[in-house]
């Protein structure tokens, strides 16, 4: 996607449709909602089974998040784009090391 040359109907045939389309003062803005999520678990008891064969504790530390994220794109009124980049970006399906929140 080049700012001042790509179409409407590139991006389109690249990313599909948009979500959802605003006017805004000498174009337009395309939306593009997207889920992201992030999902991290470790068993420390795993490598006790091979020690203890017949019982094997489940010692399990796991996280994650997900969240909706958005790409935009800007249309002067001729469709042609004039700037592209993430709208927003939550920060819950960010992962964590540190099992409790900040």
């Amino acid at each position: 996607m080049v700012n001042g040359e790509t179409s409407l109907s590139e991006v389109v045939e690249k990313l599909g449709a948009p979500t959802q389309m605003l006017s805004s003062n000498g174009g337009v803005v395309a939306r593009y909602q997207f889920t992201d999520g992030k999902y991290f678990r470790v068993d420390f008891g795993w490598g006790l089974r091979f020690l203890i064969p017949f019982y094997s504790p489940d010692m399990v530390l796991g996280g994650g998040g997900l969240s909706t994220d958005a790409f935009q794109v800007t249309y002067n009124d001729h469709w042609i784009v004039q700037d592209h980049g993430f709208a927003f970006h939550s920060q819950s399906s960010e992962f964590r090391l540190w099992p409790f929140k900040d």
